[in-house]
């Protein structure tokens, strides 16, 4: 097929690559916490590197191309790609573990509403089998994403361009517009929110102690089975 079944969402120096860290401030973080991380979990994360395996799209997936069999695919931000988290301790690969299907994790740091709808326009558009299901944790709002650039509202330059007013109104269009699709093409989907949702997901930290950390994903997983076991 001639048309990606996802957009690229890195640079050329990013994908196709392995990194000890995700960003230049996570290995701030690292050694700024150097101290805390060699008592918390018994120093798990300090004694256990972490690898960032990209694929050519700029996702920590080793799927790239949708199957022609039954498969999930998981959307998402920094809680989704596993940031600080070591690949098989995220809930998505916990998943792919229980049902034994391949689940494709196309979560991106720094993501937003709009990159979510977009990459499912992109899959539709494509050609490839679509999937058994769609898991979608949201990112905040103010948050937009076009080529490689991910922008949060925070950045100096996005505020000359946008107010947090119209980017409001935008994220949320992005999010009735990915209802609608999922809808029209019936593909069932989960959605949650790591933070600012009712249910509490995060009860300990990834190696950055920002990220939720492995009894967190835990969590999340075990919310999705439930969600998913009252399908089948």
């Amino acid at each position: 097929m001639d048309i990606d079944p996802f957009l690229t969402v890195a640079t050329k120096e990013f994908c196709n690559n392995t990194f000890p860290f995700q960003d230049a401030r996570e290995e701030e973080l690292f050694h700024k916490n150097r101290k805390r991380l060699k008592k918390y979990k018994e120093g798990f994360y300090f004694k256990n590197p972490i690898e960032y395996n990209i694929n050519k799209f700029g996702y920590r997936c080793d799927h790239i191309i949708p199957p022609a069999t039954d498969y999930m695919l998981v959307m998402g931000g920094s809680h989704t790609y596993g940031h600080s988290l070591h690949k098989e301790n995220r809930y998505s690969d916990l998943l792919e573990e229980h049902y034994n299907i391949p689940v494709l994790n196309i979560g991106v740091s720094g993501g937003s509403p709009n990159l979510i709808k977009d990459n499912i326009l992109q899959l539709l558009t494509s050609g490839h089998q679509l999937p058994k299901l769609i898991s979608i944790q949201w990112p905040p709002s103010a948050r937009i994403c076009f080529g490689h650039s991910l922008i949060n509202y925070n950045s100096s330059i996005f505020q000359k361009i946008i107010d947090l007013d119209s980017l409001e109104i935008y994220s949320n269009t992005a999010q009735q517009q990915t209802y609608w699709l999922l809808s029209n093409f019936n593909i069932p989907f989960v959605e949650f929110q790591v933070f600012g949702s009712t249910t509490t997901f995060v009860t300990d930290y990834a190696r950055d102690l920002e990220h939720p950390g492995t009894e967190s994903n835990k969590k999340i997983f075990e919310y999705h089975r439930e969600e998913i076991d009252k399908w089948i």
